[in-house]
């Protein structure tokens, strides 16, 4: 009975080692078969397969800072332009998860895969391994570079080539715009490689070689402000905003008008002794010389206070602080979409 009880023991134990799970070795040694002179690697671990997969990645994005997502709007179309002439995106994004390709910028995950994961059974844990590869990332960087840079330089080319204005300007601001996200990738770049990237990085057009080109252009071009309905509040606002840009502001007959309606609509609240004034204004800058429209912008919105008279200073004082923090933003991506 005893020896019966004895050879049991063993076999159960050499059974439970024959099902056990070996633990992968890339768990604690990624280097191993990812070394850190060529590649990028990261383990995460979670009680979701997607979410350590996510962590991983975004341990290897965080190499490069992630300030993508303070973009404009122009800065975001031209970025997604330049990405998708450059990037297979269905080879970029085959091995990552939609948990990952929701959160993460496409950007932030240029070179990155997920090449395995394990679930450890006892710990009732999921690990993921994420590498990048520097030699392919840093291919993919380079040619979205240089391609921006032949784009910045087609901009300016054309933009010399034509006279003081708006669509000078815009071509301009194009080019700047391509600029200042090469000088995003740049810094990639140089992280990978600085030795092998420097003389790219040297040879690409800057910012600040285009900024003064931007304010030649501008100190040249006039534009007058019509707003009818108007406070002397409202067109003050608007001449800030092109006058910081540049522009020459003009009470005068110029090329470009930026015009505009503003709209106040008074409604007593019974019983309350409040009234809420709603308001509305709509602008656009006219080519007087093309008939082209540019710029197109609308605010509306609604204040209330204890008088009509109150409740419109109140909804004028939020209009000029739409205008000196919204309408800059718009006149800059509404301009970046216009090319001629």
């Amino acid at each position: 009975m005893k020896r019966t009880v004895i050879v049991c023991f063993f076999l159960t134990a050499i059974l439970g080692s024959s099902f056990a799970v070996k633990i992968p070795n890339w768990i604690e040694n990624p280097g191993k078969d990812y070394p850190r002179s060529s590649y990028y690697v990261a383990v995460r671990d979670s009680k979701e397969k997607d979410d350590a997969e996510l962590k991983a990645v975004e341990s290897i994005a965080s190499v490069f800072g992630q300030d993508i997502s303070s973009e404009s709007e122009a800065d975001s179309k031209m970025r997604s332009i330049s990405f998708s002439g450059s990037v297979d995106s269905t080879e970029a994004e085959k091995s990552l998860n939609q948990k990952i390709l929701r959160t993460m910028s496409q950007d932030d995950l240029i070179g990155i895969e997920i090449v395995d994961s394990f679930f450890d059974t006892k710990a009732k844990r999921y690990y993921a391994l994420a590498v990048m590869d520097k030699a392919k990332a840093y291919s993919i960087y380079e040619k979205m570079i240089l391609n921006n840079d032949k784009m910045a330089r087609s901009y300016i080319s054309v933009a010399k080539k034509d006279s003081y204005s708006l669509v000078t300007y815009s071509n301009l601001l194009s080019a700047y715009n391509y600029a200042k996200i090469n000088e995003k990738y740049a810094l990639r770049l140089e992280l990978i490689n600085l030795e092998k990237s420097e003389p790219v990085t040297k040879s690409i057009i800057k910012t600040s070689q285009i900024t003064p080109l931007l304010l030649e252009t501008a100190q040249k071009t006039k534009i007058s402000v019509i707003i009818e309905n108007n406070t002397e509040k409202i067109s003050s606002a608007f001449a800030k905003v092109l006058s910081d840009f540049g522009f020459i502001v003009s009470d005068k007959k110029t090329r470009y008008e930026l015009s505009g309606m503003l709209s106040f609509f008074e409604r007593e609240i019974s019983g309350k002794g409040i009234t809420n004034v709603e308001y509305s204004l709509q602008c656009k800058i006219t080519d007087k010389q093309s008939g082209d429209e540019l710029v197109p912008w609308t605010v509306s919105g609604r204040e209330g206070a204890k008088t009509a008279e109150y409740a419109r200073l109140r909804a004028s004082e939020v209009i000029k602080k739409r205008i000196a923090n919204d309408y800059p933003k718009n006149f800059k991506n509404s301009l970046g979409e216009k090319h001629e």
